[in-house]
């Protein structure tokens, strides 16, 4: 075997560990959604991570639309994915709220993507830090009597701890939406 075929081999060798432990680190995570109208085990969502937002949708709805939510409830759905690396946990989220850039709502339009609020937090001692703000696809969770092209639409995260990066993506219909694949390197 020649020198450099040896050298080669001994790179590949060295890498090879580094590189499943990165695979392995970096799954994609779909997002869970949650619907925060009624008070459960995930409404600290709204205060912890989104009090702005939930004071503006909350205001909306009680002095617009002259409605009401059951006492702790809010007015917030969410999608989120946590992520524990290294001794800390990591919280992406979207919020569907006013501030969405919402698709087509027609009996004519395809499903499509909002873009809205997304932001991305880490727990310390005192409570969750948002560490980067910026927009996401928030994807409406289909159930079983979705057309079966779209019973598997939705969000996803993954983070690449090794770079410090959160990339998310979203499914629609079987395709992936390029308008959703975005990236945020986390500081």
């Amino acid at each position: 075997m020649s020198v450099y075929r040896r050298v080669l081999l001994s790179v590949c060798l060295l890498v090879l560990p580094g590189a499943a432990a990165l695979a392995k680190s970096t799954e994609w995570k779909t997002m869970i959604h949650v619907d925060l109208s009624r008070p459960g085990p995930m409404s600290w969502l709204a205060p912890e991570i989104w009090p702005d937002v939930s004071a503006e949708e909350n205001a909306y709805l009680r002095d617009v639309l002259k409605r009401y939510l059951p006492e702790g409830g809010n007015s917030l759905r969410v999608e989120f994915a946590t992520f524990d690396v290294d001794g800390r946990s990591y919280l992406v989220s979207t919020v569907l709220s006013l501030g969405c850039e919402t698709g087509a709502n027609n009996a004519a339009s395809s499903a499509e993507p909002s873009l809205c609020p997304l932001r991305i937090s880490m727990k310390e001692p005192s409570g969750w830090k948002t560490l980067v703000s910026g927009k996401g696809c928030f994807v409406e969770p289909q159930d079983g009597t979705a057309p079966p092209a779209h019973r598997l639409d939705g969000a996803q995260a993954q983070f690449d701890p090794v770079r410090r990066v959160f990339r998310l993506r979203a499914n629609i219909g079987g395709n992936w939406i390029a308008a959703c694949t975005r990236m945020f390197p986390i500081p």
